[in-house]
């Protein structure tokens, strides 16, 4: 939907936002081919802005493209820390946010805040997300 209203008039960052996320939901569904188009439709529309290399930057940190494995490779330079990792593997397990903040010795708002950059990092959106997110990836 964000695709088709994009192209009825939205800006063109907009468009190849909503291109680059649309290929992105192709690509975990296993549509390489139409992924591939929609990333090629968004580069296309990128083309014709005055910076369109500042453009395509600020798009590629949420296309997460997909290794052979079919695995989702983790965004470059977006490491998870040494306690977001701690928080990560407490949050495979059945522990409340207030139990993992207890057993870090941390406020429950800073696990909130430590879940919330898991989850950006991971590119997910909930804790059993996040957690198979992390095995694909070897975190555990």
């Amino acid at each position: 939907m964000a695709v088709v209203s994009a192209r009825q008039g939205a800006g063109i960052l907009e468009l190849a936002k909503a291109l680059v996320v649309h290929a992105d939901i192709l690509d975990r569904a296993g549509d390489a081919a139409a992924s591939r188009a929609s990333r090629q439709e968004a580069a296309a529309a990128l083309r014709g802005l005055p910076d369109a290399g500042h453009a395509q930057r600020l798009l590629t940190p949420t296309a997460r493209h997909t290794q052979r494995s079919g695995q989702v490779a983790p965004v470059p330079g977006e490491q998870l820390t040494g306690k977001e990792l701690e928080v990560l593997r407490l949050l495979a397990t059945r522990l409340s946010r207030r139990d993992i903040g207890d057993r870090l010795y941390v406020s429950i708002n800073t696990v909130k805040s430590h879940q919330r950059a898991v989850y950006r990092k991971l590119g997910v959106d909930s804790r059993a997300a996040a957690v198979r997110r992390a095995g694909q990836l070897g975190l555990f």
